[in-house]
């Protein structure tokens, strides 16, 4: 029912995410793995510039990070961080 009734930009941000297999090392709703960071609550945390950044390179942004540059298209950096900026903690 939460998948008929969401935002279709969040449904596509959440598709982009599944679709980079990002919870292959991160958790979000208490689902995936612990090798990255959980990302509930991240858009508390950090600000849209800064997760953008992340994506792009991310040991600049988290020091010893082994999280590989994602090479997103423009609409889907857009749909992924508005996902990930939109989970609360």
């Amino acid at each position: 029912d939460a998948w008929r009734n969401a935002p279709q930009r969040a449904v596509e941000g959440a598709l982009v995410y599944q679709a980079h297999a990002c919870a292959s090392c991160h958790r979000l709703n208490g689902t995936g793995n612990y090798l990255g960071p959980p990302l509930d609550g991240v858009g508390e945390r950090r600000d849209r510039a800064w997760i953008e950044g992340h994506f792009a390179d991310p040991p600049k942004y988290s020091s010893g990070s082994i999280m590989p540059s994602s090479q997103f298209k423009p609409d889907q950096l857009k749909l992924i961080t508005d996902y990930i900026m939109a989970i609360p903690k």
